[in-house]
């Protein structure tokens, strides 16, 4: 209770204090006559200190004057958003006090989310899960003051929601993977090669035909979570790559993954034999009579053989 030109409203300056009770009332008695101005000097707790002041006179009637004061609680809506501006749905959030304490926790649905009588002091938002095929989001600190205005202190992230609160916008970024399938001899991408992503589970969740430039996977895989890379057919003249085991990483940054391609090796062809064989001047066509010519040949000269030694044969009788 404040004298009627007091233009200084603080505990030092009151002629009279009173402090609402469970069920919000208050009441000064045995007040002198006169005027006076009533106003709050401080909320209750998680509630906006009211401005507002209250002009009354007290006359010698002794009637009973009634005041009724207002308090709006300190209400910090939380948005959580793609990089479009798009909400996002399953984000688990929390939020704690300056003591580590954690004062709210939900999961996001769509929808801007509303901390309601929330008291003044210092706040850290955060992330503990971002949905499949985003990226946790950094921490958000921020101080609530008494007047409900607040101040985030590490990002560019306030704004004023349809119904006039403070609104803390967190964005979260996508996962994004790049595949680079190369020529091991010169370092360039490698076209014409079929691969695919599988999770820890066997499940295919991407399959491209590689090409001049390295594939981009956006918004689909799960940070820190671990996956294959998998060659399924090579180009011409190439071999088949290993398997390549990588993890997505946590903090935003690309994942770059690089598969290299060997050639194939050279089939070892057999020496070639090359038989030198003289010219006779005979043809093909007449080889079936050079073959009957060269059997009578051979038949000559065994009789030639067998007249011989059958004249040996008789002048071994006679002697």
């Amino acid at each position: 209770l404040f004298t009627a030109d007091c233009v200084k409203f603080s505990r030092d300056t009151a002629i009279m204090t009173a402090v609402s009770d469970e069920n919000g009332y208050f009441e000064f008695d045995e007040i002198p006559y006169g005027e006076y101005i009533v106003r709050e000097i401080e909320a209750p707790t998680g509630y906006i200190l009211s401005g507002e002041s209250y002009p009354v006179t007290v006359c010698e009637d002794g009637e009973t004057i009634t005041i009724r004061t207002v308090n709006k609680p300190i209400t910090v809506e939380v948005s959580k958003v793609d990089v479009y501006g798009e909400e996002l749905i399953g984000a688990d959030m929390q939020l704690e006090n300056a003591d580590g304490e954690i004062i709210d926790e939900w999961i996001s649905d769509g929808t801007n989310h509303i901390v309601t009588e929330l008291p003044a002091g210092d706040y850290t938002l955060k992330e503990i899960a971002a949905p499949d095929g985003y990226v946790i989001a950094t921490d958000i600190e921020f101080e609530v003051f008494a007047d409900g205005t607040i101040k985030i202190r590490n990002v560019d992230s306030t704004a004023i929601s349809e119904d006039g609160n403070p609104l803390i916008v967190m964005v979260d970024d996508t996962t994004k993977v790049k595949i680079s399938k190369r020529d091991i001899t010169t370092d360039k991408e490698l076209p014409g090669a079929t691969l695919q992503i599988i999770d820890e589970d066997g499940n295919v969740v991407e399959e491209w035909v590689s090409a001049d430039e390295a594939h981009l996977v956006e918004g689909k895989l799960i940070a820190g979570k671990e996956y294959t890379l998998r060659e399924i057919i090579a180009p011409d003249g190439y071999e088949i790559a290993n398997e390549i085991k990588f993890t997505v990483n946590e903090d935003g940054s690309v994942t770059e993954v690089v598969m290299y391609d060997e050639l194939t090796p050279d089939l070892e062809t057999p020496p070639t034999v090359i038989i030198d064989i003289p010219h006779t001047g005979v043809s093909a066509d007449n080889s079936a009579e050079l073959y009957l010519v060269a059997t009578a040949v051979i038949m000559v000269f065994g009789m030639v053989i067998c007249k011989k030694n059958d004249k040996e044969q008789r002048k071994d009788d006679v002697k």
